[in-house]
C-alpha cells in the first residue's frame, strides 16, 4: 500500500485492522479509477456472529473474555454449565 506517508506492507489480518471495516480477509482488490480501489469481499465466518480474528485482537488489548463474548452477542448472559449437565 503506497500513501501519502510511504508504503506499508500489511499482512495477514494487519489489512482488515487496517481498514478497520473488512468483515474477512476473502476479498479482492481491483483499480477502480484513478487513485481508487475497490473490495469485493465473500467471507462473513461461519455466520455465527464472531469474528475469530476480531476476538484476538480484542484480547490483545487486555480485554476479558467476558467483555469480547458481550461484544459480539449483547444482550446475552454467559453462565457456567456445571451442575445443568445431566448424569449419564
Amino acid at each position: 500500500m503506497q500513501g501519502t506517508a510511504g508504503r506499508v506492507v500489511l499482512r495477514f489480518d494487519a489489512i482488515r485492522r487496517a481498514f478497520r471495516r473488512l468483515p474477512s480477509t476473502l476479498f479482492v482488490v481491483a483499480p477502480d479509477g484513478p487513485g481508487r480501489w475497490s473490495f469485493v469481499g465473500g467471507g462473513f465466518g461461519h455466520g455465527a456472529g464472531l469474528s475469530q480474528a476480531g476476538a484476538m485482537d480484542l484480547a490483545r488489548r487486555g480485554w476479558p473474555s467476558g467483555r469480547i463474548l458481550q461484544h459480539y452477542y449483547s444482550g446475552t448472559k454467559l453462565e457456567s454449565l456445571q451442575g445443568l449437565l445431566l448424569d449419564p
